[in-house]
């Protein structure tokens, strides 16, 4: 009895193991998704204003609110009222980090009067700004088959640091025709939306800011 009862225990573990073998090889294998990114090329925002004073007007950058659909790293897109991601495609990192990246490159680059300060050096601030960003989505606006539009919405407030008066509120958009409805196109369509709406915001900070 015990042969036959250890004959029939190692058939079964047997079989279960050949059973579990066999769902393992039938899982699905997934496919890694490509990363990209937008804003790493900043020197674009510089423009052909005179060369920067020195020192330049400190502002300091406080934390605005990002599109929270958009603000990890899928890559958002609207058709109508269908709201998706693209597939097989990644930010490298979140999009709201890499927009923050972005701004302060944009600053660096930029031939401006003003500078983003450091978190180390608030007494230097002048004026604090916080970008909102409301929008930043690829919009099938042509149909699933055609370009699509990236748009990108950012409300921008500047304050005065002294007494937290408002100097600024406006509303900056970036709109970009993709070249063709390929992730590659629609990424490159992203870096010049970003570009654009950057290039506004330097531009509105240098006019506005001046030193206390």
């Amino acid at each position: 009895m015990s042969n036959l009862y250890r004959a029939l225990r190692t058939s079964f573990v047997t079989a279960i193991a050949l059973t579990l073998s066999g769902c393992v090889t039938l899982l699905p294998e997934s496919k890694p998704a490509d990363l990209y990114r937008f804003g790493a090329d900043a020197t674009q925002v510089a423009d052909n204003a005179p060369p920067r004073p020195a020192p330049r007007v400190g502002v300091a950058r406080i934390s605005g609110a990002f599109a929270q659909a958009a603000s990890g790293d899928k890559i958002l897109t609207v058709t109508g009222a269908r709201v998706a991601y693209l597939a097989d495609a990644r930010w490298i990192s979140t999009a709201s980090v890499l927009f923050d990246e972005a701004v302060l490159r944009g600053f660096d680059a930029s031939a401006s009067t003003v500078r983003i300060i450091n978190r180390n050096e608030p007494a230097l601030a002048v004026c604090i700004l916080r970008l909102d960003v409301q929008q930043f989505e690829a919009d099938y606006d042509h149909g699933p088959g055609g370009a699509p539009q990236v748009n990108i919405v950012v409300h921008a407030t500047l304050l005065r640091a002294a007494d937290r008066a408002i100097m600024r509120d406006e509303v900056f958009r970036g709109v970009v025709r993709a070249r063709a409805n390929r992730v590659t196109s629609i990424v490159a369509a992203f870096d010049e939306g970003v570009r654009q709406v950057i290039t506004q915001v330097v531009a509105m900070t240098s006019e506005s800011a001046r030193p206390a």
